[in-house]
């Protein structure tokens, strides 16, 4: 079965990318402001995580997007790019600059895991079996991302062999050999250790996305068990948790617009990746399937960027007036947790607040 990617279906496939490059940049601009100068003080143990998570999504846009413009080929276990790395004159590893995206995603993802860890770790009371102490929270976050990043990183340094490659692509059942043409190019065998490494990276999705279940599932039991803060409390905070489960962005009233948290990281990122991994095993997503997994991806990030840190005019930031430009802004910023992170925080402080004054 021949497979082909023409040219005229290849520069309108890069002109959507470039739009949602386009708009993805300047809501980047708009998230690291926000957390750059109106994160508030009781804040800034979260902003860390938050600027770690956003500065990666724009590395993977401006690497994805301007430096590499890669067209994968997952079932065929092969990938071109025609960006500005991956110039001939350059001669860079292509198996190097083509993994790249891999251990971006796999950062992005740990980093997100670690930020929820964060946030359960803050409501988990000192007497909960998984409240962990301070000493040995790096330790925890250095494991989070290992589990991540160590199996991309491995095999982007294993050695290319471009003798094999050329081979592999004549005796290819799929005729390949276009791909010449378009720019520099990765092709790998079908081999045992590499089904063994795509059925290993969708083991290591599953596990990321159930550590993100469970995190959430333990803060509403910590919600409903504990009984040291108040009733309002817990509803204002059970309400938020909520909000960063559901991803849908909905009018909390005529002011902002209040972001919500789980879904869509899900359904635009973890179930694309896991499709595009597991395709050359089971052969089960075709050539333009491919395609739009991974237009899903550059739509999670124009999600992402859309919620890049909410200023929530009540719960978050304790203001009470915002002039008509501020009430515009907040409108068309979010974040991926903060806003949700913000309000936890916020009334958890209140109550500690309150608690040391009585």
């Amino acid at each position: 079965m021949d497979v082909y990617f023409s040219e005229s279906d290849q520069n309108r496939y890069f002109l959507v990318n470039h739009i949602i490059f386009g708009i993805s940049i300047p809501l980047h601009v708009i998230a690291l402001s926000c957390l750059l100068r109106e994160t508030p003080p009781f804040q800034s143990g979260i902003r860390n995580y938050l600027l770690m998570i956003q500065g990666l999504l724009f590395i993977f846009d401006l690497y994805l997007s301007v430096l590499l413009q890669p067209v994968f080929l997952f079932q065929m276990l092969c990938s071109y790019c025609i960006g500005p790395l991956c110039s001939r004159s350059l001669d860079l590893p292509p198996n190097i600059i083509i993994s790249v995206p891999w251990v971006l995603v796999s950062s992005l993802g740990s980093s997100s895991i670690i930020c929820c860890f964060y946030r359960q770790q803050a409501i988990a009371p000192a007497s909960s079996r998984f409240k962990i102490r301070q000493r040995f929270i790096p330790l925890v976050n250095i494991a989070l991302f290992a589990l991540f990043t160590t199996e991309p990183i491995s095999f982007m340094l294993i050695p290319y062999d471009r003798a094999s490659a050329e081979h592999l692509i004549d005796s290819s059942e799929y005729n390949l050999g276009w791909i010449r043409q378009r720019g520099t190019y990765v092709i790998m065998s079908q081999e045992l250790i590499l089904t063994s490494v795509l059925c290993l990276t969708g083991v290591i999705i599953v596990t990321g996305s159930s550590l993100f279940v469970a995190f959430f599932a333990h803060m509403f039991y910590v919600l409903q068990t504990e009984s040291g803060k108040s009733a309002a409390t817990v509803r204002k905070i059970r309400k938020s948790v909520y909000k960063m489960i559901a991803q849908v962005a909905y009018f909390l009233d005529r002011k902002c617009m209040s972001p919500l948290q789980l879904i869509i990281p899900l359904l635009f990122m973890s179930l694309p990746i896991f499709a595009i991994f597991l395709a050359p095993v089971c052969n089960c997503l075709s050539f333009g399937d491919s395609i739009l997994m991974i237009l899903f991806l550059d739509f999670a990030n124009i999600f992402r960027g859309y919620e890049c840190f909410c200023i929530n005019a009540r719960s978050s930031f304790n203001r009470t007036q915002f002039d008509t430009s501020h009430n515009y802004s907040c409108i068309l910023q979010s974040h991926y947790v903060a806003d949700s992170i913000s309000q936890i925080s916020k009334e958890v402080f209140a109550d500690r607040t309150l608690t040391m004054h009585q």
